[in-house]
């Protein structure tokens, strides 16, 4: 019962964000532009972690564990519940800390 309403809930605020991201962009691009995923970090090293950037803007909501985000020379921990919301054409790369399960929404907008 319990990881049924873990997914219900998750499954609710995946819908919330996926709204609010089309609300702010409306009009701005088409929603199937808008990538959403359901990401859950692996405990690796700092070094291990891949820098990337692409086009446009990226949003990551963390729904449980902590994270850091490194935005090019920035590093960003993160807790279950924050978000943070950046220009992904900045070289940036996720790193799990600690032991415990992390999951985040990540979405990308071109």
């Amino acid at each position: 019962v319990e990881a049924e309403s873990c997914d219900r809930e998750l499954q609710a605020v995946l819908r919330v964000l996926l709204d609010e991201v089309g609300d702010l962009v409306a009009g701005q691009i088409r929603h199937h532009e808008i990538g959403a995923r359901l990401a859950d970090f692996q405990e690796i090293g700092a070094e291990k972690a891949k820098p990337h950037s692409h086009s446009g803007v990226e949003f990551l909501f963390v729904i449980k564990g902590s994270v850091t985000i490194k935005i090019g020379s920035d590093d960003f921990p993160l807790e279950a519940e924050d978000a943070i919301y950046f220009d992904s054409a900045v070289q940036h790369s996720y790193r799990r800390r600690g032991s415990k399960p992390c999951s985040a929404v990540i979405v990308t907008v071109p």
